[in-house]
């Protein structure tokens, strides 16, 4: 392949994976609903079981242990999807770079300058690539970004914060939905920078 079919296979895989990203926007949003909606529920069952009748303080404790943890299926649902939108925008990210490698000049200068603001809306997200390439290495600490990762080996989580839901992996924390607009900038800046050419 020449450089022009690169850039331009490269910008239907970017393209492919923006649609995965508004795909995973709204995935993330009804997982969100559903997580808040059962903790609202296991608020209320919890204060419940603090007038039940008596019981035993084994029984007691086993039915509020249950009634607690009753979300966690949501938010390992919530999880995944995270996971999935983060894997998105990964492939944005790097199929952006692979355009920035096979052009020259002004396209190379203006993929550059694109790349550049998405690395600083969303610091690290090189190490995105954890999520599914090598990840048992990285449980182990023995990844090749082992030694910027806080805690290599603790295993990415999903919570919430302010500002939506949040992913850890190895002591980072990407806002999910900060990292999915910057990966959407980068998107369509990048299709600017190609369209008149």
């Amino acid at each position: 392949m020449n450089p022009e079919e690169i850039v331009h296979a490269c910008l239907g895989e970017l393209y492919r994976y923006r649609l995965a990203v508004v795909d995973q926007r709204e995935r993330i949003l009804l997982a969100t609903e559903e997580v808040q909606a059962e903790r609202q529920q296991i608020d209320a069952d919890e204060y419940k079981l603090l007038f039940a009748p008596s019981m035993s303080r084994e029984a007691f404790q086993e039915q509020l242990e249950a009634i607690h943890h009753r979300d966690i299926p949501l938010l390992w649902r919530l999880k995944t999807e995270g996971e999935f939108l983060l894997t998105a925008v990964y492939g944005i990210y790097t199929m952006a770079k692979a355009i920035r490698r096979a052009s020259e000049r002004d396209l190379n200068a203006c993929v550059h300058r694109a790349i550049g603001d998405f690395e600083t809306a969303a610091p690290d997200a090189d190490l995105l690539r954890h999520l599914h390439v090598h990840s048992d290495s990285y449980i182990r600490g023995e990844g090749l970004d082992a030694d910027r990762l806080p805690d290599p080996t603790e295993t990415g989580a999903v919570a919430m914060s302010e500002d939506g839901p949040v992913y850890w992996i190895g002591g980072k924390l990407f806002v999910l939905f900060e990292s999915a607009d910057a990966a959407d900038e980068l998107a369509e800046v990048v299709g600017i920078c190609i369209e008149p050419r």
